[in-house]
This record gives structure tokens, C-alpha cells and sequence, in this order.
């Protein structure tokens, strides 16, 4: 978190964007880091071979990657629901801005990159059409300086992006910067572009404003940071040193294969030849024909490979405690384990997962702060084109999450029957993943029930009193 005073946005110039920018690029090198592993540019793709003779493999098993899709796909896999009993039209319209937007494909791309690098950016514009749109921008480019009260309240962000002229050749670099208000474009000549700037450009960096400040009409800053963990840290991260070693692991075994399938015949008690050309000769004949005739003698010659005893067993026990440890670290579990495999019930699954939950809940509960956020910018953008309430409360919204879990639908069904007439009809609703919006199907089965007391009203000869009546409630003709 970058921290400043609130008298930086009082005195908000080219000075306070280049310090702010120094302090961000000096986590440059751990953000190129996390890339390049998510990547699966690890580091054993830079073991140099000790020995032209010597097999030298570079394996790499991306299990960074494989522990952000999954830990990323098991919090918003399934999209984020909002729902309110106080604000339902004003929440229908945000929803509809939203799926305008591709807002669930955001929500994605954001957790993403929270769990590779820690936190994920997002920016709320407007379109041409004047309606609010959001996209996820890169964390490498983008962040956000927070004031130094308790509250850390968001007082601008700043985006950097290279300019290009028509034919891709780098004439310099932009900096956006988002207050609440509006959005002020300072401009940086650096040639070299972003990628190529030191640490020591970003020192003596000069910024100059490029273009008049633009309103935004979002009454907040625009831009929303998306936090992995309080440190944000990605969720490889910590494990990165194993991933290197299982990588090493995984090659030596491979070159311990290819060595043995190369090793030296040694020949004890006799010569191939007279000389090193009829020796040549016969050893190429021995590899094609398979067969080597040697002479007796007292002591008997003798021939065999010089080779490594290997021991999968061991080998295979220091692999797998490494795998086990880089997920128990990291808490991601490996779901293709055969532990898995015999799995029969929801609440089995669960207790299986039961640290992978912990872990994903506190990754939750920093998501949600940004979507409250992003509700509460969009809430305002839209308020003032008179399409939802200016008292629209964001506390008002409930922000549902789903997990990605397979689901044992007989298991809830007899759940749900089990509680029916002692929970009432809309929390049971909730429970069935099947329904993905309870409210509409508590209204659709009332009218079903409704609709079927109509029917054996019908039936019988009997008089269906009115619309209102409870179901399955009729009268006898007088």
C-alpha cells in the first residue's frame, strides 16, 4: 500500500505522481518474478550444464498456475449474485449495467490477477454512450495511494501505459492519474519506454500535465484495488521455493534416465581391436547387432555397464512430500490426488477442503470490499441519470458468493425435504444450488400451486374463490 498525507491531493502535481511512481516501481522486480512463474519462466530454465556430455533437462511443472486458476476459479467460478429487499429496482439496474459491461468476466480476470500478484486493478469509465463500463487493468501499471488515516480512504490512482506512434515505435509514456473528481493525463518523455526504465529514471522522473483535467461524474476514485490478503501477497508466492524444487526434482529424474540409457560398456580382459578404428568399428557392431563374443581365460573377461543405482522409491517419497507440502502451504489443494477419488458425500468434500475454505474466505472478504466499491460508483454514475435512487445504499445490498464446488443434488433435495414446514419456504430455496435466484422461484412456485388448486377447483366442480387465495383453498358450489 502506497501511503501519503491528504495534503498531497490538496497540492496534486507532476512531483507527487513521479514520487508515488518511484515507490511503486521499486516492486517491479517481484512483480516480473510472479509473472514469469505464473508463466512457467521458472528458475530452472536458467541451470547451466556442467558438462557438454551430461544431460541437462529443464522441466518445469506449472503448479503456480495451477494454483491460481483453481484458487481463483473456486471463489468467483461460479458469478457473483447481489440481491436486496430495500433497493431491488436500483439493484436490477446496476445488474443490467452490468451485463452490459461483461462484469462477471472482470470479476475473473480481477481474481486472477489478485492470486498471482497479490491484488488486481480495476477501472469504472464511461462509454461513448455515456453509460459506466469497468475493465481490468494490469497490477503491474496501475495502483492506488491511499491517505494516512486508520481509514486508508483511496485518494487517487494512477495508471502507466507506453504512447506509440502509428507505426508501434515508442515516443513516451503516460500517466493517468483518477482522483474522485476527475482524471489529469501527465506525460513523460522516456524513449526507452516502460519496460526499460531504471530505477534511477524513476528517481529524477519529471512529469508535466498533458492534457486539461476531464470530470468522471463517478463520485469516488475510479479505480479499485483488489487485495489478495492484508500483505497482498499471491498465493504461490510463499511456496516458490518448492516449486524449484520439484522442478530440480522432476529433471534429475528425467536425466538420470537419459544417462542410464547412455552409459559406459566396460570390458574387462579384452580389446575390441588393435587399434582405435577396428575398436570403433566393433563397438558400432555390438550397438546394431546387440551381441559381444569375448575370449576365455582364467580370470574369464568380462563386460557390463557402468550405471548409478537408482532408487524410485526414494525418489518418488521426496517428490511426492514436496508436491504435498507446496499445496498444505499454500493451501490450494491438488484435486487430481486419488485422496479425491474416494469421496462420496457434499460433507465429505468439505471437511476435505475445510483449510482450503478458510483460506478462500479471507480472500473473500477482501473481493467483496471491491465489489461494494465498484457497486457504489456505478450507484452514483447511474443515480444522476435519474435511473437509480440518489439514496441507494450499498450497506443495503447483500453480495452472495458461490463456491465451485461439484454438487450432490439427491443429497440436497433430502436435505430440503427433511426441513420442509420447519424452515420456511424462501431459506430452503437458498440451499439448492439448482435455484439460482430464490426470490423469482418462491414467486414461480406460488403461482404453480396457485395454478394447480385452479385445475382440481375445475376439476370437481368447485368455485376458486380469487387470485389471492391461499393454495389449494376452494369452496363448494352454493
Amino acid at each position: 500500500m502506497i501511503v501519503r498525507p491528504r495534503t498531497a491531493l490538496e497540492n496534486l502535481n507532476g512531483a507527487v505522481i513521479a514520487g508515488a511512481l518511484k515507490e511503486f516501481m521499486a516492486g517491479e522486480e517481484r512483480r516480473k518474478r510472479l509473472r514469469a512463474y505464473y508463466d512457467g519462466e521458472q528458475a530452472i530454465l536458467q541451470r547451466k550444464n556442467q558438462s557438454k556430455w551430461a544431460a541437462n533437462n529443464k522441466i518445469v511443472v506449472n503448479r503456480a498456475a495451477y494454483i491460481v486458476r483453481i484458487a481463483s476459479a473456486y471463489l468467483i467460478g461460479n458469478p457473483v449474485s447481489y440481491s436486496s429487499e430495500k433497493q431491488e429496482g436500483g439493484v436490477q439496474r446496476i445488474a443490467e449495467a452490468y451485463r452490459r459491461t461483461s462484469a462477471e468476466s472482470v470479476d475473473m480476470e480481477l481474481a486472477k490477477a489478485a492470486s498471482e500478484q497479490g491484488r488486481g486493478v480495476e477501472i469504472v469509465y464511461a462509454s461513448e454512450n455515456s453509460e459506466p463500463r469497468t475493465a481490468a487493468v494490469s497490477p503491474r501499471l496501475a495502483f492506488v495511494v491511499y491517505d494516512n488515516s486508520v481509514a486508508h480512504e483511496p485518494m487517487f490512482g494512477v495508471q502507466i501505459a507506453d504512447e506509440q506512434d502509428n507505426t508501434g515505435d515508442i515516443t513516451g509514456m503516460t500517466a493517468l492519474v483518477y482522483t474522485a473528481e476527475e482524471v489529469v493525463s501527465y506525460r513523460l518523455p522516456a524513449r526507452d519506454g516502460i519496460a526499460n526504465m531504471q530505477k534511477s529514471d524513476w528517481a529524477t522522473a519529471k512529469l508535466e500535465e498533458a492534457e486539461p483535467p476531464r470530470k468522471h461524474h463517478f463520485g469516488g476514485v475510479p479505480m479499485i484495488e483488489y487485495w489478495n490478503n492484508a500483505d497482498e501477497r499471491g498465493d504461490f508466492e510463499p511456496v516458490m521455493h518448492l516449486l524449484d524444487a520439484y522442478n530440480l526434482l522432476t529433471s534429475d529424474r528425467i536425466n538420470d534416465k537419459e544417462q542410464l540409457v547412455n552409459a559406459l560398456l566396460v570390458i574387462v580382459g579384452a580389446k575390441l581391436g588393435a587399434s582405435n578404428e577396428e575398436a570403433a568399428s566393433t563397438y558400432q557392431k555390438i550397438l546394431e547387432e546387440r551381441v559381444l563374443e569375448l575370449p576365455g581365460g582364467n580370470p574369464p573377461a568380462d563386460a557390463k555397464f557402468l550405471v548409478k543405482q537408482l532408487s524410485e522409491a526414494d525418489v518418488q517419497i521426496l517428490c511426492d512430500a514436496i508436491r504435498e507440502d507446496i499445496h498444505g502451504i499454500s493451501m490450494v489443494p491438488n484435486l487430481s490426488d486419488k485422496n479425491f477419488a474416494s469421496v462420496a458425500s457434499g460433507v465429505a468434500l468439505r471437511y476435505k477442503l475445510i483449510a482450503f475454505e478458510q483460506f478462500t474466505k479471507e480472500k473473500e472478504r477482501w473481493f467483496r470490499e471491491g465489489l461494494e466499491a465498484r457497486l457504489r460508483l456505478f450507484a452514483h454514475y447511474l443515480a444522476a441519470q435519474h435511473k437509480v435512487s440518489t439514496d441507494f445504499a450499498v450497506e443495503d445490498v447483500e453480495i452472495t458468493f458461490t463456491r465451485g464446488l461439484p454438487v450432490n443434488d439427491l443429497e440436497q433435495a433430502q436435505v430440503v425435504q427433511t426441513l420442509q414446514g420447519i424452515v420456511p419456504d424462501d431459506i430452503l430455496l437458498r440451499y439448492l444450488d439448482v435455484i439460482k435466484d430464490p426470490a423469482v422461484a418462491l414467486e414461480m412456485l406460488k403461482a404453480q400451486k396457485q395454478e394447480k388448486a385452479q385445475e382440481t377447483a375445475q376439476r370437481y366442480g368447485l368455485s376458486y374463490p380469487n387470485a389471492n387465495a391461499q393454495s389449494g383453498e376452494v369452496k363448494a358450489n352454493a
